[in-house]
């Protein structure tokens, strides 16, 4: 039996995004928030849970950057990263943020 409590996607996406946050060369963390965001209290952990377009609009440039050689990981892609087994959704996830890269 495993230690692991039994998380749903949601929680299990969470947990994954704060043991994985984003760290520069050294190993310290990196400047995730735009000041007005971190001025307004924003959690910078729901960067990586919520929609996209506000993620992007919070995230400092050098999550942008980060985000540019990592790519943001939806909800919908979280599942299949964890089994390795392809989804409509997560397709979709991919098509919508090539769509907006593509805009930018």
């Amino acid at each position: 039996m495993s230690d692991q409590p039994n998380l749903s996607p949601r929680e299990s996406a969470r947990a994954s995004n704060r043991l994985a946050s984003p760290r520069v060369e050294g190993g310290q963390p990196l400047h995730l928030l735009v000041r007005r965001a971190a001025a307004e209290g924003i959690d910078p952990y729901s960067l990586f849970s919520g929609p996209s377009h506000i993620a992007y609009a919070r995230a400092s440039e050098d999550l942008k950057r980060w985000w540019a050689d990592n790519p943001r990981t939806t909800l919908a892609e979280h599942p299949e990263r964890i089994t390795g087994t392809r989804s409509e959704a997560a397709d979709a996830a991919r098509k919508s943020r090539t769509d907006r890269d593509n805009r930018l």
